[in-house]
Order: structure tokens, then C-alpha cells, then sequence
């Protein structure tokens, strides 16, 4: 007949805890639920307890979860998580300098062309077994696409020695007589936060594809410039072909000759007059 704190519960109530006395100190997740007991004559007489140990289902649901989130090749997160906990982190810390670092095969298509998908997929896994080794060293890292994997570090941790010597061991193993096996780093300094990541790693893959044909640039950074020269060239070739159609590009001939003023030939130069500019784009 005596009343008690849980008088008001409407006949069930149910939640989970974290229950920190479990057995050798070992921490349980636990399901309770209050249930309200009646007489015959529906008099409300008290209430009893269950309780369910779930630590075990609740970490089932946790693998799962995790699983999920992971590229099954790989074994390493997915795009839209890494994408996700990145954002995360640089808005949780906002005071903190992060590098975007993607890393990526040269041609990656043209080996895996050459030597199979197979082939193919074992260069991923060993790249991606380096990027989790790298994991104690980075809050997020994941597998952004086909052969490209993404970091973010800290600035003040940046340090390029173990990119350069994982690229080394892996152009040192899958190269050949007849094949030569490259990759490059794109690193993007993150200063937007409201930016998106792929953005982000658009820019990365940007100071990639610029610096490709150079095969001494294996650290390749972004910078507003490069942009820029991009964008510079692609308008220009975006009127390379009305151009030509509207006779904008003209020769010239310069004359070689000799000390004496012998006329020994000439030299043939292409100008492209370009109309809407009024410059003379010499090529």
C-alpha cells in the first residue's frame, strides 16, 4: 500500500544504461523495464524490475555498424563515412590547421588493363593495409575511390618521409621491365570549413593531374593558382576550335640568314590573333 517513485509509470517503462559494476569491472550494457502489478480487483499493488544483460548484442549491432562503413576490399571506411567524420572533426576543431592528403595511382586503369583485375585489386589491398598502419597517426582516413585513399592530419604532424617511402616500396614491387609503376600524394591545406570534401578532394586530385607528366613531383600541393592556370587553360581551349574556323590564327615567316645577309631560309610561326582579347597569343 505504500507508494513509491515509480507509481506514475504507465503500467511499462523501458530503457538501456551503461552499467559500470559489472562483472571484473568490466563494463555491461543493460535493458531495464519497470512493470506495474495488479490484483484481481485491478488495484495497483507495486511494480517489479527486468533487467537483460545486451553487452553482447549490443556489440553485434556495433560491428555491424562498422562493417557497414568499411570497403569489404580494403578493409578500410567507406567514401560518404570518411567524408562524414572529417567534417566532423575539422568543425569540432576548428582552431586546429588539418592537410586533406589523397593519395593515388598513376593510370591506375592502364595496370589493371595490362595485368588484370586481380592484380589490380592486390596493389589496392597492399596500399590499403599501409593506410590503416598509417590510421594511430590520423583521426579519419578512408578509400575515396577506385585507387584513391584519403587522410587528415594535423599540419604540424604532416610529415612526408612515410608517404615517400610507402610510394617507394610500392612502384619498387609492382614495376617490371616493360611497366613502371608511379604514384603521387595531393595535399590540400584546409581553410573553409564550410566547404565541402569533395571539393576538397577535387582540388587534391587537381595538383595531381597537374604536376603528372612531371615525374619528379611526387608530394604535389594545391594552391589557388593552380586553379587558376587551369581554368586559363581551358578557356583557351574552349575557343581554340572557333578560332581556327574563324581564320583568328595566321603565320609569319622570319628569315634566317647569314652574317653576310645571305637568305639561307625561314622560319614559319603561328600567331593566334585573338579577337575578343586583342592579343596576339603566340604558341
Amino acid at each position: 500500500n505504500n507508494t513509491s517513485q515509480f507509481d506514475d509509470v504507465v503500467n511499462t517503462y523501458e530503457w538501456n544504461i551503461k552499467w559500470n559494476e559489472g562483472i571484473g569491472n568490466s563494463p555491461k550494457q543493460v535493458h531495464l523495464m519497470i512493470q506495474k502489478n495488479y490484483d484481481n480487483l485491478n488495484n495497483y499493488i507495486g511494480c517489479f524490475f527486468i533487467c537483460d544483460d545486451i553487452t553482447e548484442k549490443m556489440e553485434q549491432e556495433k560491428e555491424q555498424k562498422r562493417l557497414a562503413n568499411m570497403d569489404p576490399l580494403t578493409g578500410v571506411p567507406k567514401r560518404d563515412y570518411f567524408f562524414t567524420t572529417v567534417k566532423q572533426i575539422i568543425r569540432t576543431k576548428s582552431a586546429t590547421q588539418y592537410l586533406l592528403v589523397c593519395s593515388n595511382i598513376v593510370d591506375f586503369n592502364i595496370y589493371n588493363s595490362i595485368f588484370g583485375e586481380e592484380a589490380g585489386n592486390t596493389v589496392l589491398k597492399q596500399n590499403g593495409a599501409y593506410i590503416a598502419k598509417y590510421s594511430s597517426r590520423t583521426p579519419a582516413f578512408g578509400r575515396l575511390s577506385g585507387d584513391m585513399f584519403g587522410l587528415l592530419i594535423e599540419e604540424e604532424k604532416f610529415n612526408a618521409d612515410p608517404f615517400l617511402s610507402n610510394m617507394d616500396r610500392m612502384e619498387k614491387e609492382f614495376s617490371n621491365n616493360f611497366y613502371h609503376f608511379r604514384m603521387q600524394v595531393g595535399i590540400v591545406r584546409i581553410t573553409d570549413l564550410n566547404e565541402s570534401i569533395a571539393s576538397m578532394v577535387e582540388k587534391a586530385i587537381l595538383a595531381m593531374k597537374l604536376s603528372k607528366n612531371d615525374f619528379t613531383k611526387r608530394i604535389c600541393w594545391y594552391n589557388e593558382n593552380s586553379l587558376n592556370e587551369n581554368l586559363d587553360e581551358k578557356i583557351i581551349l574552349g575557343k581554340f576550335e572557333k578560332s581556327l574556323e574563324e581564320g583568328e590564327f595566321k603565320m609569319f615567316l622570319q628569315p634566317q640568314v647569314t652574317a653576310d645577309n645571305k637568305v639561307l631560309g625561314g622560319e614559319a610561326l603561328a600567331r593566334w590573333i585573338d579577337a575578343e582579347e586583342n592579343a596576339d597569343l603566340t604558341r
